[in-house]
């Protein structure tokens, strides 16, 4: 697999990607060579996640590929250790229900998901801080996305919350209270999910 070409560093030569130093030799094939090694890296990968994808729906479940970003993010802290962190860095503080402003009825399949899109727009001239996240006894099958980061001012772009909802069990009910806060302001939501 590795050390042969597939022909893509010779055709990005002669697209044009070449640089030759003083005493004629290319200052660029060993770059040609990298991004023939990732392109035929990321074809593997797509296969390898095809395959996979293909096997968990014989199955009857459902393939999550893993990010491939950075070979270092699988030693990352843990969302929990993430989203406290963020919290005392941002002074945001714990998560305090106020009052509800809406209810969202989410609705999924058993092992399948479904999600709602929320959009938050800052009240205030000045970036804001913020931490989302669900109030103790949240059912499992519930996540928000993003957990922390900033609001841009008033009048720039919202900021979207997407609450997915992926019930792996049957339980009695799958509710929860939805918290997005800022140092100054706070939103309350309670998200139902609801199987299909």
């Amino acid at each position: 697999a590795w050390g042969q070409t597939t022909g893509y560093a010779d055709d990005l030569k002669k697209r044009g990607m070449v640089e030759y130093d003083e005493y004629g030799e290319d200052k660029l094939q060993r770059r040609r060579q990298q991004l023939e090694n990732w392109r035929n890296q990321q074809e593997l990968r797509l296969k390898k996640d095809s395959s996979m994808a293909e096997l968990a729906s014989l199955q009857g479940k459902e393939y999550k590929p893993v990010d491939h970003g950075s070979y270092l993010k699988q030693f990352d802290a843990k969302p929990v250790d993430v989203a406290a962190a963020a919290r005392e860095a941002t002074d945001v503080g714990p998560l305090k229900a106020g009052d509800v402003l809406d209810t969202f009825t989410i609705g999924a399949r058993l092992n399948a998901r479904g999600g709602h899109t929320l959009t938050i727009q800052n009240e205030y001239s000045l970036y804001s801080d913020f931490e989302a996240g669900f109030l103790p006894g949240a059912s499992d099958a519930l996540s928000v996305e993003p957990t922390s980061g900033t609001l841009n001012r008033r009048g720039s772009d919202p900021q979207d919350f997407v609450i997915k909802f992926q019930p792996q069990n049957f339980e009695d009910s799958y509710e929860a209270t939805l918290v997005i806060q800022t140092e100054d302001s706070s939103w309350t939501y309670d998200v139902v999910g609801k199987l299909q």
